[in-house]
């Protein structure tokens, strides 16, 4: 949280994205942030029925084009 505190931020003012539900989006909400879901890497849809962990929201990739 220091890095939060270097830029003068509140967790609840921070967005993590992240492929993993249990560590990215798990760790994010543990702190208070939002945790959006990417479908890629190491989603697996097993994990997320799983983990007990609800995402912000859920996205298929953040492949800009």
């Amino acid at each position: 949280m220091s890095a939060l505190a270097d830029m003068n931020v509140k967790p609840e003012e921070v967005v993590i994205i992240g492929d993993d539900v249990n560590s990215d989006i798990g760790g994010s909400k543990a702190i208070g942030m939002k945790g959006t879901l990417v479908k890629t890497g190491e989603y697996r849809e097993d994990d997320l029925r799983k983990a007990g962990v609800d995402p912000d929201f859920i996205v298929p990739s953040m492949y800009l084009q």
